[in-house]
C-alpha cells in the first residue's frame, strides 16, 4: 500500500470508479481519437487513459510532457479528481422513514385494534447541472467565446492561475485546454482577422494591453505590450482588412481606443497611439462595427444612463445619452444595419433597445429578475437570443423570432457568474457558465432542442 502509483494506474482507478458510480457518464472515444499523449503501450491501461482524455478528466495536466508510467504526484491526482467531481451528478435524496401507529380499545365483550402504516417514500432531486456538458478547467471568469467559421468555436478564458487558456471546437469535438501563459487581471477579448485569431487582455502588473495571435498552427506568444492604463476588460473589433480598434475603460474611467491602421507619414500600417474618447464610464464598453466605416460604442455612464459614441472612418461623433437606468454593462449585437442592445435595469429586469442611423427606439422591458450582466447574440437573420443569470441562480433564455418575443425559459444550472454565448451556425447556439469549483459548463441548441 505504500508503493508509488503510476499515472496509468491512477487514471484506470478513476475511470473504473466513474463507471461504477455513474454508468454511462464517460463516453467512448471514436477510433480516430488519439489523445494529447501517447496512450498506446498498455493493453490494460491505454483504453482507460484514452477515455479519460476524451472526457476531459485530464484537463489541466501537461499531457505532451508527462510519462504515463511515471509516479503521479498529489497535485495531478487532485486535478483529475476535481475534473471527475465536476462531471458527476449530485442528486439530493430525501427519505421519509416508515412509521407504525397502533390504537386499541377493549371492553368486557369486544376488543379491536387498528394499525396504520405509512410507506417509505424516496424523493430524488435532479442536479442543477444534469443537462450541462462539463468542459473542465478551473476558471476565474466565464470565457470569451467567438465563432470564426461555421461549426467552429474558440474559447479564451482566464484560469485560476491568471494565465489565459484556449479551447476550440472544430466541427465534431472539443480540443483540450492549452495554456497561452501570461498573468492577467481580467477577462480577455478576441477577434478573427485576416485568417488569424487575435487575443487581447489586461496585464496584471501594469494594466497595459497585451496581445498575441494564432495562425491555425501556432501561437505567436505575447509579442509586445500595447501600453495604456486599463481599468476593465477590452473589446476588440476588426472592421476591415487593414483596420482594428480596441476599446477599454481607462484608470481615469474615460473611454480609450487603440487602433491599428494607416500611419502617416510613410503610408504604412501599424498600431497608433492611444486615443482618448472621453466620457465617464461605470463599467466595460460594448462595441460593434457596421460595415467598414462605422463603429458604435455603448457604455453605462456614471449616471447609470446608456451613452453612445460613434467613429466613422476615425471621425468622432459627440457623446449622446440614450436614457435608461442601468445596473449592468450593456451587451450588443448587430445585423450590419441596426444595433440591438440588452441591459439590466434598476428593477433588475432586462431591457432592450434598438439603435440605428435614425436614432434609438424606446426602451422595452423583457421582464424577469436578474443579477449580473446579460448577453445577447443572434442565431439567424431577424433573431435575437438573450441569456441572463436569474435571481434564483438559474440560467434563463428568451428569444425574438423577428415578430415576437418568447417567454423566459430556464436552462437550469446554479450560476455564480455571468453567462457567455455565441452562435456558430444558423439556428445554432452555445452558452457557457461556470459550474461547481469553477469548471466550465456548456449547453447548446441544435436547431430543435437544448442539449445535452
Amino acid at each position: 500500500p505504500a508503493s508509488p502509483i503510476s499515472r496509468y494506474q491512477m487514471v484506470t482507478m478513476v475511470v473504473r470508479t466513474a463507471d461504477a458510480v455513474a454508468p454511462g457518464l464517460l463516453a467512448t472515444p471514436p477510433t480516430s481519437f488519439a489523445g494529447a499523449a501517447d496512450w498506446s503501450d498498455s493493453a490494460t491501461h491505454s483504453p482507460n487513459a484514452l477515455r479519460a482524455d476524451y472526457n476531459y478528466l485530464l484537463d489541466g495536466l501537461s499531457l505532451t510532457s508527462l510519462d504515463p508510467w511515471g509516479d503521479m504526484p498529489r497535485g495531478e491526482v487532485a486535478q483529475v479528481l476535481h475534473n471527475l467531481l465536476g462531471k458527476l451528478p449530485s442528486p439530493t435524496t430525501t427519505t421519509t422513514a416508515a412509521s407504525t401507529t397502533t390504537t386499541g380499545s377493549a371492553s368486557t365483550t369486544t376488543s379491536s385494534s387498528t394499525t396504520t402504516t405509512s410507506t417509505s417514500t424516496t424523493t430524488t432531486t435532479e442536479s442543477p447541472w444534469a443537462h450541462f456538458e462539463n468542459l473542465g478547467g478551473i476558471h476565474a471568469s466565464a470565457p470569451f467565446a467567438i465563432s470564426g467559421a461555421t461549426n467552429e468555436m474558440d474559447l479564451i478564458s482566464r484560469g485560476s492561475d491568471d494565465a489565459l487558456w484556449h479551447k476550440s471546437f472544430k466541427g465534431s469535438a472539443w480540443s483540450n485546454w492549452e495554456t497561452l501563459g501570461g498573468v492577467f487581471a481580467g477577462g480577455p477579448s478576441a477577434m478573427s482577422w485576416n485568417g488569424r485569431l487575435y487575443v487581447f487582455a489586461r496585464g496584471s502588473s501594469n494594466n497595459a494591453l497585451e496581445w498575441q495571435s494564432y495562425d491555425g498552427v501556432a501561437w505567436s506568444g505575447w509579442s509586445y505590450s500595447l501600453g495604456g492604463q486599463m481599468a476593465g476588460d477590452p473589446v476588440a473589433l476588426a472592421r476591415a482588412a487593414d483596420r482594428v480598434e480596441v476599446f477599454a475603460r481607462g484608470t481615469d474611467d474615460a473611454l480609450w481606443c487603440k487602433a491599428f491602421g494607416l500611419l502617416f507619414p510613410g503610408n504604412q500600417t501599424g498600431w497608433q497611439e492611444w486615443r482618448l474618447l472621453g466620457g465617464e464610464l461605470a463599467g466595460d464598453p460594448a462595441a460593434v462595427h457596421r460595415g467598414q466605416h462605422k463603429v458604435d460604442v455603448f457604455v453605462r455612464g456614471a449616471d447609470d444612463r446608456l451613452w453612445h459614441i460613434q467613429m466613422n472612418d476615425g471621425a468622432l461623433s459627440g457623446w449622446a445619452s440614450l436614457g435608461g437606468n442601468l445596473r449592468s454593462d450593456p451587451s450588443v449585437v448587430t445585423d450590419g444595419y441596426e444595433v440591438d442592445l440588452v441591459a439590466r435595469g434598476s428593477d433588475n429586469a432586462l431591457w432592450h433597445l434598438t439603435y440605428g442611423d435614425s436614432g434609438s427606439s424606446a426602451w422595452e422591458s423583457l421582464g424577469g429578475t436578474f443579477v449580473g450582466n446579460p448577453v445577447v447574440v443572434s442565431s439567424g437573420s431577424g433573431r435575437l437570443d438573450v441569456f441572463g443569470r436569474g435571481a434564483d441562480s438559474n440560467l434563463w433564455y428568451k428569444s425574438w423570432n423577428g415578430s415576437a418575443w418568447s417567454g423566459w425559459v430556464s436552462l437550469g444550472g446554479a450560476l455564480t457568474g455571468d453567462p457567455t454565448a455565441v452562435s456558430w451556425a444558423a439556428n445554432r447556439l452555445s452558452v457557457f457558465v461556470l459550474g461547481p469549483w469553477n469548471v466550465l459548463m456548456h449547453r447548446w441548441f441544435d436547431g430543435i432542442q437544448w442539449r445535452p
